[in-house]
């Protein structure tokens, strides 16, 4: 394999040669610089255009660690969202949303073909509706919504809050809260906003921009 390379190497140009040296010391310099601090970006032109390329992806890798206080809190349909990952720092592959639940809060039935979600139970209980039926999960569940559009929903039939962290993937769902959600501090809560033509209209867009579908609020009884 290493005599391939070296035969497929020296059998392109001079200049070809030359700027694949030129990335791979690009590559080379900005591993380097992560130990070391350097400023790469004050290097010649093609290792920077490396680096401006490549550095996302590999960022993109590195270990995030998001402490309790930190993340986007939004008052969405009466509870409080906190987006902890959103869709921005992984690439669109996936965001995490911890969800916060006052008595009788919780979503309309809805379905969303190409994203898969989850949901930890952190804290009380909650009512998931299938079109197979309602099912109360309670601390310490799990529900998983598989890719290709089931249609579900959940709800707080208890007295207490309920804390559940939910998963999209890939991300865009979070963009759906911060559209319709309002900035909040913790343990803030709003009432939910009025139903108005406006309203409804924004929501029409949000769900055909996020290939979701909202049903009416008794679909699943």
């Amino acid at each position: 394999m290493i005599f391939i390379f070296s035969y497929q190497f020296t059998a392109v140009s001079s200049s070809q040669r030359w700027h694949v040296s030129q990335l791979l010391m690009g590559a080379s310099w900005f591993l380097f610089s992560i130990v070391t601090n350097v400023n790469v970006l004050k290097l010649p032109g093609p290792v920077n255009l490396f680096i401006e390329n490549f550095k996302p992806k590999i960022m993109e890798s590195a270990i995030q660690i998001v402490d309790k206080e930190k993340g986007k809190r939004l008052g969405v349909a009466g509870g409080n969202y906190r987006v902890i990952v959103p869709g921005e720092d992984t690439g669109q592959r996936y965001a995490v949303i911890e969800m916060t639940v006052p008595p009788g809060g919780g979503p309309p039935p809805h379905a969303h073909p190409d994203t898969h979600e989850t949901f930890y139970v952190l804290e009380g209980e909650v009512e998931f509706k299938t079109e197979q039926g309602k099912t109360v999960v309670s601390q310490g569940g799990f529900v998983t919504i598989p890719l290709g559009g089931a249609i579900h929903c959940f709800k707080n039939v208890s007295d207490s809050f309920v804390k559940l962290l939910c998963t999209v993937m890939p991300a865009g769902l979070e963009k759906i809260f911060e559209a319709i959600g309002q900035p909040v501090e913790e343990n803030e809560f709003l009432p939910i906003a009025e139903m108005t033509e406006e309203r409804k209209k924004l929501l029409k867009h949000l769900d055909e921009f996020h290939g979701q579908k909202t049903y009416p609020a008794n679909y699943l009884d």
